[in-house]
């Protein structure tokens, strides 16, 4: 009799660990979906390195192929009762499903909504970064922030002095024309603009030469002397290029920081 209760109250591994492989492959399809979603949808390359993204990927990751199957390797002990084991890997399925929905909406926040030229570069303009009384005044077609995709667009200088002085509060406050969609233009308007700001690529590669392997690299042989360049901008990040060819058409990017020392 003792034998028999002692075989009762001994836990069962291997019923743990089948839960915990099961826990994880689910979690594994989850994260693989949500990798579609991130980096072909709403970061594609090379604005999630641009972005910074990764700390929000690791977090998720974090809690759903980590926490979340350890937590069910321990909840899953074959002596508790039915009910109780649904109570556990119900309260499990809940904690990991609110930190996924969060992790999205942080990653839905932070996605690049706007490529915008503005005087001497682009700037990558994050959807948390739009005030929406300022987009309802967006030139047509702008004036909504896209689920899916980019808004492609340059800016217009001040149209009086009031709103040139108030530009430059704004732009002090870090809110630079970019990031203001009343102050859009459609990107074909900003044409000549682009093309006298871009500077020869191999003005970049003199003054810095330590560059030429990444950038080389980038380009897949094609002909540098050709070759034009701007920055390629974020809130917190200046160490990108795009580089263009003479019809300011974007050929490649590259993690270089395209600024004068």
């Amino acid at each position: 009799m003792p034998d028999t209760l002692h075989s009762k109250q001994t836990r069962n591994w291997r019923f743990s660990f089948k839960a915990l492989f099961f826990h994880f492959v689910i979690s594994m399809v989850l994260m693989a979906l949500l990798s579609v979603l991130v980096f072909a949808v709403w970061y594609p390359a090379p604005y999630f390195d641009l972005m910074g993204s990764w700390h929000l990927i690791l977090m998720i990751a974090g809690v759903d192929l980590v926490c979340g199957p350890i937590l069910t390797l321990i909840a899953a002990n074959s002596n508790k009762s039915r009910q109780e084991l649904i109570r556990d890997f119900a309260i499990i399925a809940v904690i990991q499903l609110c930190a996924l929905a969060y992790g999205i909406y942080a990653l839905a926040q932070s996605r690049p909504v706007a490529d915008v030229f503005d005087k001497d570069r682009f700037y990558v303009v994050t959807a948390l970064q739009i005030e929406p009384d300022r987009l309802k005044k967006a030139p047509e077609g702008m004036n909504h922030l896209p689920l899916f995709g980019m808004i492609k667009a340059g800016t217009r200088g001040a149209q009086n002095n009031k709103e040139f002085l108030d530009g430059i509060d704004l732009s002090l406050a870090g809110i630079p024309p970019a990031v203001r969609p009343d102050w859009w233009t459609p990107e074909n308007d900003a044409a000549d603009k682009i093309a006298k700001a871009k500077l020869p690529l191999s003005k970049l590669l003199a003054a810095k030469p330590d560059t030429r392997p990444v950038i080389e690299n980038t380009l897949k042989q094609k002909n540098i002397d050709e070759l034009y360049y701007l920055p390629f901008t974020a809130e917190k990040n200046l160490d990108w290029i795009v580089i263009l060819d003479k019809n300011n058409q974007r050929l490649a990017y590259a993690p270089v920081d395209g600024f004068s020392e």
